[in-house]
């Protein structure tokens, strides 16, 4: 606890120096007008009030906000905290000078100085200097490492207006990478995520796929006998074929991956705008670090040539996959002639939250430019279904007409594809059928404009007739340059070899 003489003495180093500092034209007389001998203000510590000691040496406009706090609590209301402030700061300094990382910790006694100065909630922001510095010393990469600790020296250059407003969200930003990376490399966990909604989710409904993502087998009086997306019940012999398909997936790995990958996976969501250049690095320096050299190579590649961020959450993600996505970007850049609109992030997920609970197999976002999908190769080479889920998902993203309408746009958009489908609704249909696309995906196509470009996209498009092509180009805006894109040579190698491998078997 501590004493009016600490006070006194706390009040003199904290506020004292830092204001001789800023004032130099009252250095002089400062000087002169302190008592060498502290020890004759303490003993006049009943004739001298804080009002008159900071009235007597300070001017009012330099002292730091937490201090006029103190010097006026009638005005701040908060004269019952003023000793528990001062015991804060001193216990915030011990906390700091026993930080064993020297880089660490001086980063953090300078930033906490800077704080005291020049921020006002010194408590609070006590508690969260000390949390950040500890997250920081949890990092192991010393390239990483430097990499946080430089943001948080860009914050100690700001002149005092500009660490005000500059300060609150720097932080944020470098405890969201710190997080980012920690959880990634399994120092701590984040307990509020979507992968755990997702696995509770699927657990109150007595899912039978919440025993694959835990990688266990029921017994036939003792199992999860439901579907998750609809009410009915799965009979035991169904159960065990289902579970058995699903072991090459790895579930309980992409599940452990999907905890682990998540807030990095939000940290690029959030910052790869406004901080580019640091996202890149993080991405390069962490996350490309823990994949196979070889898959390495190709992500990096991908987010070299096309500023494409892909994250694999799947445990059975191979150099195959990497090949398939980094050749449709490919095909989609060379036909585009430089107008192809590219994913900013791609995500590979098996246990993506959204896909499963509308029974999705991708799902494309315009802001921020990502698309996500349950899986690459495996998805898009299925011989009985026939569809390509990764191009359907890019050609969203290239879809002009999906913009903010007002209501009579809206209105006029949908009076004009329904009376176009109402005309040509067999017709496309035919064409669609013609040009390799399932039964299942051409009737998709009529759901509206958006999946008849999509579902369009994915078909043998040398097989479409002129006149179709043209229908989608002038009456829904579809690019012309689409309909250039060819067969993705990497997924038409892993069709033969099915077809290979399905005929030895026969």
């Amino acid at each position: 606890m501590l004493n009016k003489n600490d006070i006194i003495n706390t009040l003199i180093k904290e506020i004292i120096p830092s204001s001789i500092k800023k004032v130099k034209p009252n250095v002089a007389q400062i000087q002169k007008e302190i008592p060498q001998n502290t020890n004759k203000i303490y003993s006049d510590i009943k004739q001298i009030s804080f009002e008159n000691i900071i009235a007597n040496y300070i001017p009012t406009e330099h002292i730091a906000p937490f201090a006029k706090r103190i010097i006026n609590p009638t005005e701040f209301n908060q004269k019952t905290g003023l000793v528990k402030t001062f015991e804060k700061i001193q216990k915030t300094k011990v906390k700091l000078s026993n930080i064993k990382d020297a880089e660490i910790k001086t980063s953090f006694e300078y930033l906490y100085k800077k704080i005291i100065n020049e921020t006002s909630n010194i408590e609070q922001l006590s508690d969260e200097i000390i949390n950040l510095s500890q997250k920081i010393g949890l990092i192991e990469n010393q390239e990483t490492k430097k990499l946080l600790l430089s943001e948080i020296h860009k914050l100690l250059k700001l002149n005092k207006k500009d660490f005000k407003s500059n300060f609150s969200s720097k932080i944020v930003f470098i405890e969201d990478a710190t997080d980012a990376v920690n959880i990634m490399n399994n120092k701590y966990l984040n307990t509020k995520s979507e992968p755990i909604e997702l696995y509770n989710w699927l657990k109150s409904h007595n899912s039978w796929f919440t025993d694959a993502i835990e990688g266990n087998q029921g017994t036939i009086n003792n199992y999860r006998n439901k579907f998750a997306t609809k009410k009915s019940k799965i009979d035991y012999e169904s159960y065990l074929k289902n579970l058995n398909e699903l072991k090459k997936e790895k579930l309980p790995n992409t599940f452990q991956n999907n905890l682990k990958l998540e807030a990095f996976q939000n940290f690029i969501y959030e910052y790869n705008d406004i901080e580019p250049k640091f996202v890149k690095q993080i991405y390069n320096i962490e996350f490309l670090k823990s994949q196979p050299r070889k898959i390495r190579n190709i992500l990096k590649n991908i987010n070299k040539t096309f500023d494409t961020f892909v994250i694999p959450f799947n445990a059975k993600f191979s150099i195959n996959d990497a090949k398939y996505l980094e050749e449709e970007l490919t095909l989609w850049k060379k036909a585009g002639l430089g107008k192809s609109i590219q994913p900013k992030i791609i995500n590979i997920n098996y246990l993506d939250k959204t896909l499963n609970q509308n029974n999705y197999s991708g799902i494309a976002y315009s802001i921020p430019k990502e698309i996500t999908v349950l899986d690459l190769l495996d998805l898009d080479c299925n011989i009985n279904n026939r569809s390509i889920t990764l191009r359907h998902e890019i050609n969203h993203l290239n879809d002009k007409t999906i913009h903010h309408m007002n209501n009579g746009e809206k209105l006029f958009k949908f009076l004009k594809w329904n009376i176009n489908k109402l005309i040509y609704k067999k017709q496309w249909i035919t064409e669609l059928k013609n040009a390799g696309v399932s039964d299942f995906s051409a009737n998709y196509a009529m759901k509206n404009q958006h999946e008849l470009k999509s579902v369009t996209s994915e078909s043998l498009m040398e097989y479409l007739s002129n006149k179709f092509k043209n229908q989608l180009i002038k009456k829904f805006q579809m690019e012309h340059w689409i309909f250039d894109i060819k067969q993705n040579k990497i997924r038409l190698e892993e069709i033969e070899k099915k077809i290979a491998q399905d005929a030895k078997k026969e």
